[in-house]
């Protein structure tokens, strides 16, 4: 079984080699082959492939939950530092438009 990670959570599932179906107390999940078997808390559950990889990170060999985590974060403050760098440009932007406009509606 393979580590994951989902909304700061660590989790362990196992991608399946073969179609198999899995009860539980919200139904039966008939899966396909690549599809994910996710163990939390006693229980178990399927989920599609494609619906697994987009929503869970995978834990790497050698790297502990800790620094997985450090590292999304990082990744995400580094990209919310870019979303607000093109927010700050184009407000200096709209600014100086403004400032412009203004002095050539006065002279």
């Amino acid at each position: 079984m393979q580590t994951y990670i989902v909304n700061n959570l660590a989790i362990e599932a196992e991608q399946m080699n073969q179609d198999f179906t899995l009860e539980n107390e919200h139904g039966t999940f008939n899966g396909c082959k690549g599809d994910y078997i996710i163990h939390a808390k006693g229980k178990q559950r399927g989920l599609s492939k494609s619906e697994f990889e987009q929503t869970y990170q995978r834990v790497e060999a050698g790297d502990s939950v800790k620094q997985k985590l450090r590292r999304m974060m990082e990744q995400g403050y580094q990209e919310m530092a870019e979303i607000n760098l093109g927010i700050a440009n184009e407000m200096a932007h709209i600014e100086d438009e403004s400032e412009q406009r203004i002095i050539a509606y006065l002279t």
